[in-house]
């Protein structure tokens, strides 16, 4: 941030100081520097409360829901790649989720 303010200070300085800071902003972005925040606060939960790789497979799914509704929403066209690998990433969670319910069922070795 301290790197952001001398960049204002030295490029922006007269038209901040005549229109504000926020001058510009539309509706849109401030609802998307609050969507940016709240997912920074959903990611520190996360990794709080969970490990690692369920940050790592909660961002694949979401990256695949958003394919997914691009193509309904904007005729986005999906590939051959994407196909493959939301496929390994279907299969991954799916073995992570059941390796872990495996693990809780077996008896403990001695």
């Amino acid at each position: 941030m301290g790197f952001n303010a001398i960049a204002i200070v030295i490029q922006d300085f007269d038209a901040v100081m005549n229109k504000g800071v926020f001058h510009g902003y539309s509706l849109i972005t401030v609802l998307m520097i609050l969507n940016h925040a709240l997912s920074g606060l959903a990611v520190s939960m996360v990794m709080k409360y969970a490990d690692n790789i369920v940050k790592v497979y909660s961002t694949s799914v979401a990256m695949l829901l958003t394919a997914v509704v691009s193509v309904f929403l904007f005729g986005f066209h999906l590939s051959l790649a994407f196909f493959l690998g939301s496929t390994v990433v279907s299969v991954s969670i799916y073995l992570h989720s059941h390796w872990e319910a495996a693990e809780i069922m077996m008896p403990p070795t001695f």
